[in-house]
């Protein structure tokens, strides 16, 4: 026999990330992308030294500040809940207990 649920029709569906988290989530995707190419791209040309060491920290920084801007978002945005809730490896407590979802 299977059960059935039957969602009321005053229920409200939001998204699981709001258009903020989504935009800040493309930034860091391409921040990543773009470090991870800068790496590959000096470390075909063999390219050494400081010039190199210095293009890289600033791709590095690219990203961590982008991803840390991600973290920030997801942490305090009420409406965000996918990262809490899929991926406790933001650092952000995955188990809120006064959210509706887990009660």
């Amino acid at each position: 026999m299977r059960a059935t649920t039957q969602i009321s029709n005053n229920s409200v569906t939001r998204p699981a990330a709001c258009e903020e988290y989504e935009t800040l989530l493309m930034k860091s995707s391409a921040a990543l992308s773009a470090w991870k190419k800068g790496r590959t791209e000096i470390r075909r040309a063999g390219r050494k030294g400081r010039d190199a060491d210095n293009d890289l920290r600033i791709l590095q920084a690219n990203f961590a500040r982008a991803y840390a801007a991600l973290q920030t978002h997801a942490r305090d945005c009420d409406a965000c809940l996918m990262p809490a809730l899929v991926y406790p490896g933001f650092g952000i407590n995955p188990i809120n207990t006064n959210h509706p979802l887990h009660q």
